[in-house]
């Protein structure tokens, strides 16, 4: 909505570009800070096969570099690593190291770790940090990490927060899989009262938004969420949350997650996942599905108010509330139906050691 007079352009223009070169050679600069020094490649190395991590390294394309079980093949991965400086090098040790860690908490926690299923195809090749398809072992990407290059720059602090919580996210996923975070028995008829609650909120929104988004939604929702081309309120409302509901493998990992993190590492984790999706160009409703339940995601951790918290963090309140789509009661009738079905969620206790959960 900026409208720029025709005589100031171009001094706009040259602004942009001026912001734009200081950008660069802001990064430049710190990128030559890092790459002044000796190499470090063979300190790594050594290391690797000294303490074998258990946490696959692999290249930007998922290509397995270097295997703990085989930590004296190094013949992959040393061509990638030369150049590494001492500091890269001594934060690519500590991310390796916290990972493998967080690896071993998951594992020692659990009953029987060889009943664990193997990674299924449903579960993310990607994200900097994974469980590899072919192996039960955390996979991390050398070349491809969210915020940082960890071959030419050492991770930020708070980075190494998100990736050690996000080793146990990953394990928590197959903890998932494996049946052993789901809906409680005793809890199967509360849960099952939140998807239709859930289901009536979506239908009633459809029914009672302006006539504008009521239209669009009409026109667009049947071959966004795969329903037929004259679908109704009710039929979009249960489309609606069902897309909302497939969050739940994600909460049900964090879940487990907060049963084995350190403080720090969860909260990281928590606020940096409960943000504003405006600018992945949802529309209203499918935006309001995917809030549904990770609004919920705050009230593992030490929250004192999730849901406040989540609609100011997110400007929920104002983009959709304040926006039009539907009144701030209704907005909080929808996240308390999803919180129902989210708070039936349990460890199944057998499969774990509760002396090692927090």
């Amino acid at each position: 909505g900026l409208l720029v007079p025709p005589a100031l352009a171009p001094a706009l223009a040259e602004l942009g570009a001026r912001g734009e070169g200081a950008a660069q050679a802001a990064v430049a600069a710190h990128y030559e800070r890092w790459d002044a020094g000796p190499d470090a490649a063979e300190e790594v190395l050594a290391w690797l096969q000294a303490e074998a991590p258990s946490v696959l390294l692999v290249d930007g394309q998922g290509r397995l570099l270097w295997d703990p079980e085989r930590p004296e093949e190094l013949g992959r991965l040393r061509p990638l690593l030369a150049g590494i400086t001492a500091g890269p090098a001594a934060a690519l040790r500590a991310d390796l190291g916290r990972a493998a860690e967080r690896s071993a908490g998951f594992l020692a926690a659990l009953e029987d770790p060889e009943a664990l299923p193997r990674p299924s195809e449903a579960i993310d090749q990607g994200g900097g940090l994974y469980l590899h398809a072919a192996r039960r072992l955390l996979a991390f990407d050398l070349e491809r990490q969210p915020s940082w290059v960890p071959l030419r720059e050492p991770t930020p602090p708070f980075q190494r927060l998100l990736l050690a919580a996000r080793a146990a996210h990953e394990w928590g996923h197959l903890a998932e899989e494996a049946g052993w975070v789901r809906v409680a028995p005793e809890c199967a008829p509360a849960a099952a009262a939140g998807r239709s609650a859930l289901v009536r909120a979506f239908s009633g929104l459809l029914r009672e938004a302006p006539a504008p988004l009521r239209a669009w939604a009409e026109a667009h929702l049947p071959e966004r969420l795969g329903v037929g081309p004259n679908a109704g309120p009710e039929e979009l409302g249960a489309a609606l949350a069902e897309s909302a509901l497939r969050r739940l493998p994600d909460y049900a990992a964090n879940y487990l997650m907060a049963r084995l993190l350190p403080p720090a590492e969860l909260e990281a984790y928590l606020r940096v996942n409960v943000r504003t999706h405006v600018e992945e160009g949802l529309d209203p409703f499918l935006l309001l599905a995917r809030y549904a339940v990770e609004a919920h995601y705050l009230g593992l951790g030490a929250c004192a108010a999730p849901l406040e918290t989540f609609l100011r963090h997110t400007a929920a309140d104002r983009l959709l509330a304040g926006g039009g789509l539907l009144s701030r009661e209704a907005l909080l009738e929808l996240l308390e139906a999803a919180a129902s079905v989210c708070a039936a969620y349990a460890l199944r206790e057998e499969a774990f050691r509760p002396e090692l959960l927090r």
